[in-house]
């Protein structure tokens, strides 16, 4: 089944990590994780990382409704219910299979996103 790579990042040299935001196989697309900006609230981090799931989203050809899985990436679990507020905003009642993963120490990226859509044909 033919492969569609959504916008391909090159890091530089001395970060040598090359990923697709995306992949797109037939109608269901990987997003690699998103995350907030680095700075600022986690309120201001999770949204930023939502707006960035949309925008890849978008790319494939999906939306927020195609999501059919999802996993959260925090540095702080205390901070689940401020990042719960902001999802919801993305999902509204109908929230995809997601799994939270508490990681620790995020080096200032303090939420990481990624989920899989399956756009209905």
């Amino acid at each position: 089944m033919a492969r569609e790579y959504i916008d391909v990042l090159r890091l530089p040299e001395s970060m040598p990590w090359h990923y697709s935001q995306a992949v797109k196989v037939g109608n269901t697309v990987y997003v690699a994780g998103q995350v907030g900006a680095g700075e600022g609230s986690i309120e201001a981090q999770t949204q930023k990382a939502y707006e960035s799931v949309v925008d890849v989203l978008a790319k494939a050809g999906a939306t927020m409704d195609d999501v059919v899985r999802e996993t959260v990436y925090l540095a702080d679990r205390t901070k689940l219910p401020e990042v719960a507020k902001i999802r919801e905003t993305f999902y509204g009642e109908r929230f995809p299979a997601s799994t939270a993963v508490f990681s620790g120490s995020g080096d200032g990226y303090d939420i990481e996103v990624e989920v899989t859509a399956v756009i209905d044909e």
